[in-house]
């Protein structure tokens, strides 16, 4: 993932959430240098913006699960404001915690990947790359039993290239009492970490003189010649179907020419 001039747009639950800290409605916050973030997420924010990002946002909620951004909150509408307020030329769907307590049967899996690709083709509409980055390591036996399924999931909607697993990059980062929430310096630790391997995906196979020279002519060729067969078969058969007995005389008379000049 490039940083480096990008419009760089977080959506996330607590573990990205800024103050002020609430259930009721999301928290947006375009941040600054000065701005002041306890949460992983947040943290990452502002790593990416002091890395060069030209801007970021954060759009979090505590308590958000993909399920809920979508059909509680019209994540749509927020989507729709983000892309015309904020312009956003990156995104980052730091989500999971919460999609874990929404259930990790395959029917419960089905809805959270449906809410996911609605995210994820809402932004790809508008020719945005979007990532996202897998649930962490808890103290929690619950949370850490069903965290595969969803990173299962999240690779399975955004492709695996465009997903980052966090659980082994934050298997000792401090938590709060919960087991689930990092406290404000578990959060510093983890969070270069998380920049260090986001810049890794989805990066572009490197592109060599072959590839750009002869390959790619015989690529073009080979399309234009596919293009040119169809329609010359398309063509044939229209003819062929208007005058039946006016193609298949034509066809003689090209024959006989061509055996003609072969003499």
């Amino acid at each position: 993932m490039n940083i480096r001039g990008e419009r760089v747009l977080i959506i996330g639950d607590s573990l990205s959430a800024l103050p002020p800290y609430t259930t009721t409605a999301p928290t947006i916050v375009d941040l600054l240098p000065g701005t002041s973030a306890s949460s992983p997420g947040g943290i990452l924010g502002k790593q990416l913006l002091a890395s060069g990002a030209q801007a970021v946002r954060v759009n979090a909620r505590v308590g958000r699960s993909a399920i809920s951004f979508m059909n509680l909150e019209q994540g749509l509408t927020q989507i729709a404001s983000d892309l015309s307020g904020f312009r956003p030329t990156k995104v980052i769907v730091f989500l999971g915690t919460n999609d874990i307590d929404r259930g990790v049967t395959p029917e419960a899996l089905a809805r959270t990947a449906s809410s996911l690709r609605g995210i994820r083709d809402a932004f790809k509409l508008a020719r945005v790359e979007t990532f996202a980055l897998g649930p962490p390591s808890y103290d929690s036996a619950k949370y850490t039993a069903g965290a595969p399924a969803v990173l299962s999931t999240m690779r399975n909607v955004f492709g695996a290239d465009h997903v980052l697993d966090l659980q082994p990059l934050t298997p000792m980062a401090e938590r709060t009492s919960d087991g689930v929430h990092f406290t404000t310096a578990g959060a510093q630790d983890v969070a270069p970490d998380i920049l260090a391997h986001l810049t890794t995906l989805g990066t572009a196979p490197t592109v060599t003189s072959s590839s750009t020279g002869t390959e790619i002519a015989w690529g073009i060729a080979g399309v234009a010649g596919f293009v040119g067969a169809t329609w010359l078969a398309l063509y044939v058969a229209k003819r062929a179907a208007e005058n039946p007995r006016g193609f298949a005389m034509a066809v003689g008379r090209h024959a006989l020419r061509y055996a003609t000049k072969r003499r």
